[in-house]
C-alpha cells in the first residue's frame, strides 16, 4: 500500500527519529530479533468517497519502543514531529495533513520496555 510507503519514508527521513532508532522502522510487526529502540507502524484507509478522485480517511498508528522511559519519550516526540501536519506522495497516492489524535504511554519495568503509542488521522486522495 502506498500509504505505508509515505509513512515509512517520513519516519526514516526525520533526523531525530533516525538518531534514536536508526533503520528499525517496521510495518505492522517487528522481527523477533530486532533490537530496541524501534518503531512499529500501521496504516488503514476508510471507505472511499467517489468523485473526481478517490478520497479516503486515513488512520495511522505508530508505536515507539525503547529500553528506558526517557528514550521512549524522546522517540514519541520525534515521531510526532516527523508526522504531524505532514503528508506525502507515493505513486498515485497523496496523503494530506496528518493530525495527532492520541498519545499514550506504555510502561513495563519488569520487561524493561517503555513505549509511546501515537495515533494520527488524515486524508488520502488516489488517482
Amino acid at each position: 500500500m502506498d500509504l505505508s510507503v509515505i509513512i515509512h519514508d517520513r519516519l526514516v527521513a526525520n533526523a531525530a527519529v533516525a538518531a534514536i532508532v536508526g533503520t528499525n522502522v517496521f510495518l505492522e510487526e517487528s522481527p523477533d530479533d530486532a533490537d530496541l529502540p524501534l518503531i512499529v507502524y500501521a496504516s488503514r484507509l476508510g471507505d472511499a468517497v467517489d468523485g473526481s478522485a478517490l478520497v479516503s480517511p486515513a488512520t495511522v498508528t505508530v508505536h515507539g519502543y525503547a529500553s528506558s522511559d526517557d528514550t521512549a519519550q524522546s522517540l514519541g516526540a520525534a515521531i510526532s514531529a516527523a508526522l504531524e501536519g505532514g503528508g506525502g506522495v507515493s505513486g498515485t497516492t497523496r496523503l494530506h495533513c496528518l493530525s495527532l489524535e492520541a498519545w499514550e504511554e506504555a510502561r513495563s519495568s519488569e520487561e524493561n520496555l517503555w513505549g509511546r503509542l501515537l495515533a494520527f488521522s488524515g486524508t488520502v486522495v488516489r488517482g
